[in-house]
């Protein structure tokens, strides 16, 4: 029995244009974090944390400048929410290691240039720890993307595999490259969007797979452009659902969260979009060109 679907929109007539859009978004993502490089914060690179409070009104490029006076020019400044009850402006800067004089430097600077200020915390990172937490963060991706592989292939097939992992890949070379282009902040909270992503992508791609092999039984040898179209357009409410009500409660995490917590939102806000997208035009636009291909040499060769 055939699932029945509220929507018939011809999504795989515009696989092709759909591809390419996605291999130059791709694209300028790859060459964005080649040239422009992310804005790895003391997690990843090793420094020093400032937290500075201000009983009196200041603005980022006031502070940044003391800190170029001091002799921190490459000091990255984030204005952030005070704590509740708190009085004044917070700061969160990023500045590389920075010794007793260093610190002496900076905080005389502060004092002429933007005002008395409380010294909330000054946190040292090691390179050595930068990279371990970098290291661990590409063994957590290792090992999802492998686990997955293992789970498609033994459930679906592996072309199934394969085309997710396509997906995925997509997906988050669009968040870095959105990272590098806007400068927001690579931390430890971004790795932890990054694997929220992956789940909430791989999630949506495997729906769409599961309904595609349920209704292979219902369509007959090379209706696979039928078969897949009818397939995302039977699971498309639910798609249209889940992304909208996720995006909902991420705008405002994004808009009423403050600063620390607005990067994580944005990562998560792009990865659902973008995976919400790729489902349809990366995964099983690919899955599908695939198998054509391959009834295309299967009748060659009969």
């Amino acid at each position: 029995m055939k699932h029945k679907s509220r929507f018939n929109l011809p999504f795989m007539k515009w696989r092709r244009a759909g591809l390419i859009a996605s291999g130059l978004l791709t694209l300028v993502s790859v060459l964005a974090w080649i040239f422009l490089d992310l804005n790895y914060s003391v997690d990843f690179t090793g420094g020093s944390l400032w937290t500075l409070r201000f009983e009196q009104e200041a603005a980022e490029q006031d502070v940044r400048a003391a800190f170029a006076a001091g002799g921190m020019d490459d000091a990255v400044v984030q204005r952030v929410d005070s704590a509740q009850g708190a009085q004044g402006v917070e700061f969160v800067v990023r500045t590389r290691a920075v010794g007793e004089e260093g610190r002496e430097a900076v905080q005389q600077a502060l004092r002429e240039q933007v005002g008395d200020f409380t010294l909330v915390s000054l946190d040292d990172v090691s390179p050595v720890i930068g990279s371990v937490l970098r290291a661990n963060a590409l063994w957590a991706l290792a090992v999802a993307v492998a686990g997955m592989l293992i789970y498609i292939t033994l459930r679906f097939e592996w072309r199934f595999a394969v085309t997710a992992i396509v997906g995925l890949i997509h997906d988050i070379l669009i968040i870095i490259g959105l990272f590098a282009v806007t400068r927001l902040p690579v931390d430890a909270t971004f790795v932890a969007a990054i694997l929220t992503v992956f789940g909430y992508s791989v999630n949506d791609t495997i729906i769409v797979y599961d309904r595609i092999r349920e209704n292979m039984a219902h369509y007959r040898r090379g209706q696979y452009v039928e078969l897949v179209n009818d397939s995302v357009n039977q699971t498309l409410t639910r798609t249209i659902n889940t992304s909208v009500t996720t995006l909902l409660v991420l705008a405002a995490v994004a808009i009423l969260g403050g600063e620390t917590t607005r990067p994580l939102a944005v990562a998560i806000m792009t990865g659902v979009v973008t995976g919400t997208y790729s489902t349809i035009f990366v995964c099983a636009a690919l899955w599908l060109e695939w198998r054509l291909r391959a009834e295309r040499r299967h009748q060659q060769a009969a």
